[in-house]
């Protein structure tokens, strides 16, 4: 087995002394885009070489074509997951504003009605502070 596919199956990089894993977000991005990049490369020689030939070798045009919508689906899930990533990204940053304001109303709340109310009595309002 070679270095490169020992580390793909592995994660780690071999023959470092504490075989570290390796992967990360940028590499995980690059791994993909490495893979799709030579799975084209590999079916554009496909495409153009003799059927006969690659009967051979037991590849059918039919396996050429499903491989080829592999590729294919897998770059429109790539453009999902992307854009999926956006879509969380914006949730999160509206969540955290709309938490902060509600956190801001909660304070407001809180000093009212501790200022207002006796103590004995701000458990009932949920606050469990003795001062």
């Amino acid at each position: 087995m070679t270095e490169k596919t020992n580390e793909t199956i592995s994660g780690t990089t071999p023959g470092t002394s504490d075989e570290t894993p390796t992967k990360s977000k940028r590499s995980k991005n690059r791994n993909y885009e490495t893979k799709v990049g030579q799975s084209e490369e590999l079916l554009q020689v496909l495409q153009v070489e003799n059927a006969e030939k690659l009967a051979s070798f037991g590849i059918t045009s039919e396996a050429v074509k499903e491989f080829a919508s592999m590729i294919e689906k897998l770059k429109v899930t790539a453009v999902q997951q992307d854009e999926a990533k956006a879509k969380l990204k914006t949730l999160s940053a509206r969540l955290r504003t709309e938490l902060k304001q509600m956190e801001k109303r909660f304070a407001i709340f809180k000093r009212k009605i501790k200022a207002e109310v006796p103590q004995e009595q701000w458990k009932r309002f949920g606050f469990d502070d003795k001062q």
